[in-house]
């Protein structure tokens, strides 16, 4: 028994042996089996358990980002009191198909998404949304609570991507920065991808031709319309054939110029206005500074040279095909 738990003559019963405080090795080992809790519990502090204690005090807590920005998870979405003592006049809800808009009868205004933690969610598509309705916010002098389940990776990936654009860092030094803010700060190794793919974009958004497709952000709100980039991979690596489709609207931009592409058999008219609302966000929040762009309005069968030829840039594969994405 010693030779298999060194540990067991030195330390048990402060430092006693077993027949030394007079009792069976089998009650001693009953007796270490009862007290494993407590040992457990005031044992030496280990990773997972310190884990779990910095998680359990963050759940609590709407951390505060950046002036008039706070991240947390569900619990604090749920605690009326706690949004009161930051002021909270606005959330983005990560998390809609989860949690409820729990206090918008008293006023907060909610923007609700629908974003699986997941490193293939496109979390992309709906930035300068957030960007949008934190600024408005803000501008009322208003304050903002980003919430997911915990606090850790969605949430913190909008508020990361908001500094990034605000303050015109990169997404290691905002990282840093927001971690120091909010401990458990962790976003999923999609999400960090997207994001330097993003970040690099827009340093390059003057010499390059980007195409977005218009689409429902989730098929639990098809009504809510966002522009997912095609040409950053991530629609081919969940599947999704990278075509132009007669039943949607399509984005194609470079530098000053976008031509919204509209197909034959357009499913509805909404599809152009988010085209167009979403080259309103580009001019505001996809350069360094905000700029006028010029929109080109393009039907299926109108295309001409220099549509095509930017189109050949983004997708050199591109076709016009049904794209299950539609369906």
């Amino acid at each position: 028994m010693e030779g298999q738990f060194p540990f067991f003559k030195a330390e048990f019963l402060g430092g006693e042996t077993c027949e030394q405080a007079g009792v069976s090795k089998s009650r001693a080992l009953q007796r270490l089996e009862l007290s494993n809790k407590e040992i457990i519990d005031t044992g030496p502090m280990t990773e997972i358990r310190a884990r779990k204690e910095k998680m359990d005090a963050c759940s609590k807590q709407a951390s505060r980002i950046a002036t008039g920005l706070f991240v947390g998870g569900d619990v604090v979405a749920k605690d009326r009191g706690v949004l009161q003592a930051s002021k909270i006049s606005h959330v983005i809800n990560c998390v809609g198909h989860l949690y409820e808009s729990y206090f918008e009868e008293h006023g907060i205004k909610y923007l609700t998404l629908f974003l699986n933690d997941s490193p293939k969610e496109d979390i992309l598509a709906v930035l300068y949304d957030c960007f949008e309705f934190i600024d408005e916010a803000r501008s009322s002098d208003g304050h903002v609570f980003v919430h997911c389940s915990q606090g850790v990776s969605r949430s913190m990936s909008l508020a990361i991507a908001y500094r990034m654009w605000k303050e015109g860092r990169s997404y290691e030094d905002v990282f840093l920065d927001c971690k120091q803010l909010r401990s458990v700060a962790n976003p999923n190794i999609g999400f960090v991808f997207q994001l330097m793919q993003w970040w690099k974009r827009r340093l390059e958004s003057d010499g390059t031709a980007n195409i977005y497709r218009i689409a429902p952000q989730s098929r639990l709100n098809p009504s809510f319309l966002v522009a997912k980039w095609l040409n950053s991979g991530l629609e081919a690596r969940r599947g999704v054939d990278p075509c132009l489709d007669p039943r949607g609207a399509f984005v194609l931009q470079e530098g000053d110029m976008a031509y919204i592409w509209s197909g034959s058999e357009l499913l509805h008219e909404d599809f152009k206005l988010a085209a167009r609302r979403f080259v309103t966000l580009l001019e505001r929040y996809e350069h360094k500074n905000p700029r006028k762009i010029k929109v080109v309005h393009v039907e299926q069968g109108s295309e001409d040279d220099t549509f095509l030829s930017l189109l050949e840039t983004c997708l050199p594969s591109s076709k016009t095909a049904r794209c299950p994405a539609f369906d």
